[in-house]
């Protein structure tokens, strides 16, 4: 298995593939976005670029809580769009190995795609495919930089 980010929601690991992790960034203020989705939090400007920030504790469907100074955000990048995701606490980059199914264990979450462990435990597999759709992004499409769909070839 390639490397993973691990990072803590409200307690439980999450992991997201190196891959599309292009930088992690103390969390910021977010900027909200009346007609946005309840998947976003909002935008925040990264370089002069605008970024759409993903609520992954409502995606999660943990407590929601305001994203406190000493959080970190994930900057990835999806087919479709770039994404911020704020996290509580960024764990690490390793290796995982695949788990079975825990018994008890459900998914909160349609972008939870795989159980995975390490010596501490359970891992909860992240794709980011699965955070926002194309209906859910064109709210974004303004966005400058090549990561809002009406940039990108077969946008809107």
């Amino acid at each position: 298995m390639d490397n993973e980010v691990i990072v803590r929601v409200e307690g439980l690991r999450y992991a997201l593939p190196m891959a599309v992790v292009l930088r992690v960034v103390r969390a910021v203020d977010v900027t909200g976005y009346p007609s946005a989705s309840a998947r976003f939090c909002g935008v925040i400007d990264i370089a002069g670029e605008v970024v759409p920030v993903v609520d992954l504790r409502w995606i999660l469907g943990v407590d929601l809580a305001p994203i406190e100074v000493d959080s970190a955000m994930l900057v990835v990048l999806t087919s479709r769009a770039k994404l911020v995701l704020p996290v509580d606490q960024v764990l690490g980059v390793g290796r995982l190995d695949e788990a079975t199914h825990p018994e008890g264990t459900s998914l909160h979450a349609d972008c939870i795609n795989a159980f995975l462990c390490d010596q501490q435990g359970l891992v909860f597999g992240i794709d980011v495919e699965r955070l926002a759709d194309e209906k859910d992004l064109a709210t974004f499409a303004f966005t400058s930089g090549g990561v809002g769909l009406a940039e990108r070839p077969g946008g809107p």
